[in-house]
């Protein structure tokens, strides 16, 4: 059985495949269109947003990539569709999720250490 990422790939790539034919038979027809008039600024970001938000509804996916993609695609569409500098932004914001990545890295390992010295089974000195 298919996993729902694989089928909702194999369902896009059959989509893009119908339309580029529709388009060959359409121009072989005699109409003519401009594909640019189609795309809005930024089109491209919608190739990192979607599949963020596929793998945000994929079980065994990460979710916390999934939801760094969305924030990504979505940041950088923002920054076409309004022309914000967000390029000034990007720096500050790695850094500060690469601290807090680091903390919350000593927490886990604190976290971690603790647990296994609770789940020892003290020797029994009878023996």
């Amino acid at each position: 059985m298919k996993t729902t990422r694989k089928k909702i790939g194999a369902i896009v790539v059959g989509l893009i495949v119908i339309l580029v034919g529709v388009g060959c038979a359409a121009k072989t027809m005699g109409y003519e269109f401009d594909l640019s008039s189609l795309l809005f600024d930024g089109w491209w970001t919608v190739f990192i947003i979607v599949p963020g938000v596929i793998r945000l509804f994929d079980k065994d996916s990460n979710k916390v990539f999934a939801v760094v993609l969305i924030a990504v695609g979505t940041a950088l569409l923002l920054s076409r569709l309004i022309h914000l500098d967000l390029w000034g932004w990007i720096a500050p914001a790695a850094i500060i999720a690469v601290g807090v990545s680091i903390a919350a890295g000593a927490f886990k390992e604190q976290n971690d250490e603790k647990d296994s010295k609770d789940n020892e089974t003290p020797k029994d000195d009878a023996e």
